[in-house]
């Protein structure tokens, strides 16, 4: 069976065990990378080891639902009826059991491990994601679909022009109909619908939306594979920096039919609108396909439409543009050269 994104594609409806182990590998890889969201999804456990070879699933408990008689109970609400987890072993503060190994800490008192498949994780379970005064409510069906890449281009992670190497931002743009990106328009747009304002307000109200509500953290890391995010990890953690901003925007672009394209230079990824109607101050403007295109920059300021960019929007300067719905999605503007 097939589901059908809100741009007419077809997406192909996940079973409930492919949606129980895509929640469960989106929790712990991104636990591992020090991305932390699991409070997001359950109360009172933690999953900190996965593999999914081994088909085991290691649940941490916090230290006051560790007594004998209550930590059955507690961890019980995950799984099928009847299922025994097997509980870890422990010296002084180190807790170990199978390959799992940790110290005692606020959050973890014990560990059990049980088989996934008897982890039970209900399709239709609902997680609210804060965005501004509102929130993005998901099923776990919806979490499972962008984890397996189902509303996004996808595509090679990786850039490369003779000394120049990118991350592949295009890859994790979201097609028009993700349900993050849906609910992420009617936010920006609450109150006031997009074909009231014009194409120069819309695009103002894009841009410094996701500038001022997600933050970029002097942590974040673009250039490793872990750096660049989904729309929804992107809305999970908040704070992220100008490339995952790019990201955000042109999938946001995706959906309200905005036309893009997204221009590496100098070690920056930003998303760049034609010029049209707009009214620029620049006397070497980026001129491509007969058309000026403006840059958008995800700096965390407020943005002015056609000020005067630095020279690393210009031709020269370029290594790639892109646009992930293009066949080949990249090339370089001065060559014409495609990858």
């Amino acid at each position: 069976m097939t589901t059908t994104g809100g741009c007419g594609e077809s997406i192909p409806e996940l079973p409930p065990e492919e949606i129980r182990n895509q929640v469960l590998t989106l929790l712990v890889l991104r636990k591992h990378a020090g991305l932390r969201f699991d409070h997001l999804f359950f109360d009172d456990v933690d999953p900190v080891l996965y593999d999914p070879t081994d088909r085991f699933l290691y649940l941490a408990l916090r230290p006051e639902d560790c007594a004998r008689e209550r930590r059955g109970e507690v961890v019980g609400r995950y799984l099928e009826e009847g299922t025994v987890p097997r509980w870890n072993r422990q010296n002084d503060s180190v807790l170990w059991l199978g390959p799992y190994r940790g110290r005692l800490s606020e959050r973890v008192g014990c560990v059990c491990r049980v088989y996934v498949d008897k982890v039970e994780v209900d399709p239709e379970q609902r997680i609210a994601l804060p965005v501004a005064s509102d929130s993005i409510v998901l099923s776990f069906r919806e979490v499972a679909e962008i984890s397996a890449n189902l509303h996004n281009y996808g595509g090679l992670i990786r850039l490369t022009n003779g000394g120049a190497t990118y991350l592949n931002h295009g890859v994790l743009t979201s097609k028009p109909g993700d349900p993050v990106i849906t609910q992420l328009v009617d936010i920006i747009f609450a109150e006031t619908d997009p074909d009231d304002l014009t194409r120069e307000e819309r695009i103002t109200r894009v841009v410094n939306f996701i500038n001022r509500e997600f933050t970029a953290g002097a942590d974040e890391v673009e250039y490793e594979d872990g750096g660049i995010r989904r729309s929804l990890e992107a809305v999970m953690l908040r704070n992220i920096g100008p490339g995952n901003k790019a990201i955000l925007v042109a999938s946001v672009f995706e959906e309200i039919d905005e036309e893009y394209l997204l221009h590496y230079s100098q070690g920056r990824v930003t998303p760049m609108v034609p010029r049209e109607e707009i009214e620029i101050r620049d006397d070497r403007p980026f001129v491509w396909d007969d058309e000026v295109w403006i840059p958008l920059p995800m700096d965390g300021t407020d943005l002015e439409l056609g000020r005067y960019p630095p020279r690393r929007y210009h031709l020269e300067w370029v290594d790639f543009i892109q646009h992930p719905s293009w066949e080949p999605s990249v090339m370089n503007p001065s060559t014409g050269e495609t990858f």
